[in-house]
């Protein structure tokens, strides 16, 4: 058993320019910006721990993360404004206009 040593953390996984994750100095996995399922449904972050001994010990830890879908995309009307003309004698109650909603649909599935 090795004493009196520290351990640095440190991503070794990720190609991405601005990182998505980050690991602090106690080697907490966090995200470094927003995730978006749209574009990547899973990650694969590895974190390696060395101590500062001599010779360095080493452990790679492998995370696979599954993004799971929020629905981000409001509905929209199929055409805005809509327009139309209405007799003053149309009696209460009367269906006056039905409106087209697009969205998207989305699936949630767990692992």
């Amino acid at each position: 058993m090795v004493t009196n040593t520290s351990v640095r953390y440190r991503l070794v996984s990720g190609s991405e320019d601005v990182p998505l994750f980050a690991v602090d100095a106690q080697g907490q996995l966090s995200l470094a910006r927003t995730l978006d399922r749209e574009l990547r449904d899973s990650h694969v972050v590895a974190v390696l721990a060395e101590t500062d001994s001599s010779p360095p010990l080493t452990a790679l830890a492998e995370v696979t993360l599954k993004v799971l879908d929020e629905n981000d995309h409001a509905p929209e009307f199929e055409s805005s404004p809509y327009r139309l003309t209405l007799a003053e004698n149309v009696e209460e109650g009367t269906s006056i206009l039905k409106g087209t909603f697009l969205f998207s649909v989305i699936y949630y599935v767990n692992y």
